[in-house]
């Protein structure tokens, strides 16, 4: 099977200001996932735009369905060249976000997948929300429209610009990304919880000690990854000790956010300050809001230079980025949409939204090796069980999360998922089979890459054939773990 990832050109102008010869839809059949209300498919590929449908409401989906669709057959090859979405607007105006659209062909499995994030004004206005292909054409015989999260969208019309073909141009044909046939070897260094403490010095030289191994090691490694804590109270001068630990390799390192991170003050909430990174939850402490440095901290992850290319998605801090053959994400605090309800506090700031978005958009193919950093891991100590005991008001992040987490990633290939909160661990591997013993399924890799702050880091090794993690206490070697890459 061969897949093409499209990247996304957004541009509002019209059909035919972008060359685009017919609309292939009107009165062709329509399919979808279940519908929130009584919503009319029909309706949406009359040719007839900008005007109210109410009795298509509801045709994208259900509240309770897990990435709702809608999909349209051309029956024949065609050039896809553009997409316009209609918002409904006599009824709800939810905006027509997080969308991501696929044109396949089941002679070829040629295959397009973006999300789309602009251009629609969702106040009322029935502007179209256009899908652009960099002046690119795809080539299907089937358009495919789906959310990443269960919802309601609401239409008027649904619109696709091409031309029927005989066959895909050799053109065409090339752009495709095929699959690595030998991975690259390459070495990298992870630890987590360097947690520069402003009174804790002790911590403070356990993590330079880390840092300065670091340095020490950067020659033969691409550089290294940080699982979350940076900082022990989101004060300034932690985070300037942080910034001054890493001088001189900071473009090798791709940190993220922890739970210590997050800090609240008493003052009233910014608005401006929560778009930024797109969070609307202002309700959270209505009396307070995350301290400066939160923000700081926020803006460190989102714009520092790195010597990777990195991809972000919109107001996001969330990033991924290739070494070599094999593609990382860095998930900061947890892969979640939302805050535990203990926990409001701290915010996945859309990281599962920003992983359905990367993944979409970003694999040289579907089979490419993933590696997974987020702070909140898989052990006992991230799921609130303390001494055997689950603690509901310990559990840094929920079940339901952890599920929703799996299935997005299972049916990747991911070599192996490095977690931080954790500072230490007997058993330092802990492979995952979701929240529920599946015998049918291969458990993913997941690693505790152990506490700079206690002194602890890992070194990773990936051949064409394993991944390998040898865990460090300052400068010895203490354990060793072997994984197998699939294929």
């Amino acid at each position: 099977m061969v897949y093409l990832l499209l990247s996304l050109g957004l541009s509002c102008n019209s059909p035919k200001e972008q060359g685009i010869s017919q609309n292939l839809l009107v009165n062709k059949p329509a399919t979808s996932s279940p519908s929130c209300g009584q919503g009319k498919l029909a309706y949406l590929t009359d040719g007839k735009i900008n005007q109210i449908k109410r009795d298509a409401h509801g045709i994208f989906g259900t509240t309770t369905t897990r990435y709702p669709f809608i999909e349209f057959d051309l029956k024949s090859l065609h050039r896809i060249d553009s997409i316009l979405l209609f918002q409904d607007v006599g009824c709800c105006t939810d905006p027509l976000i997080q969308l991501v659209s696929h044109v396949t062909s089941d002679s070829s499995d040629f295959v397009g997948a973006f999300l789309n994030e602009g251009c629609f004004n969702s106040q009322g206005n029935s502007l179209p929300f256009p899908i652009g292909f960099r002046g690119n054409a795809r080539y299907g015989n089937k358009v495919k429209i789906w959310a990443y999260e269960n919802t309601c969208m609401t239409f008027s019309e649904i619109q696709v610009f091409g031309a029927p073909v005989s066959s895909i141009p050799d053109t065409a044909k090339q752009l495709t990304k095929r699959k690595v046939e030998k991975f690259k070897e390459l070495k990298f260094l992870a630890t987590g919880d360097p947690q520069y403490s402003y009174k804790d010095k002790v911590a403070e030289g356990a993590s330079n000690f880390v840092m300065n191994e670091v340095r020490k090691k950067l020659n033969e490694n691409l550089g290294l990854v940080i699982a979350g804590d940076m900082t022990h109270e989101a004060r300034p001068e932690e985070l300037v000790t942080y910034q001054h630990s890493i001088k001189g390799f900071e473009k090798k390192v791709y940190e993220g956010l922890g739970n210590h991170d997050y800090a609240l003050i008493e003052a009233p909430q910014n608005k401006a300050q929560f778009d930024r990174y797109g969070i609307h939850e202002l309700d959270m402490y209505p009396d307070r809001t995350w301290s400066k440095t939160t923000f700081e901290i926020m803006d460190f992850v989102r714009d520092k230079a790195r010597e990777a290319k990195t991809n972000f998605m919109k107001n996001n801090i969330n990033y991924s980025w290739d070494w070599e053959d094999i593609h990382f994400i860095q998930l900061n605090l947890t892969p979640g949409n939302h805050p535990t309800p203990q926990k409001k506090i701290q915010n996945p700031l859309a990281s599962r939204n920003f992983l359905s978005w990367d993944l979409a958009n970003n694999l040289n193919d579907p089979n490419q090796p993933i590696v997974l950093i987020h702070h909140y891991g898989l052990g006992k100590l991230s799921k609130g069980i303390i001494n055997g005991e689950i603690l509901n008001n310990k559990e840094w992040w929920t079940v339901a999360q952890r599920k929703a987490y799996y299935d997005i990633i299972h049916k990747y290939n991911v070599v192996a998922i490095l977690t931080g909160h954790q500072h230490d661990c007997n058993v330092c591997y802990v492979p995952w089979e979701g929240e529920e013993v599946n015998p049918d399924l291969d458990p993913i890799p997941s690693f505790i890459v152990g506490g700079a702050l206690h002194g602890y880091y890992s070194t990773c090794h990936i051949t064409d054939d394993n991944f390998s993690i040898t865990r460090y206490y300052k400068d010895q070697a203490i354990s060793t773990e072997t994984i197998k890459i699939k294929r």
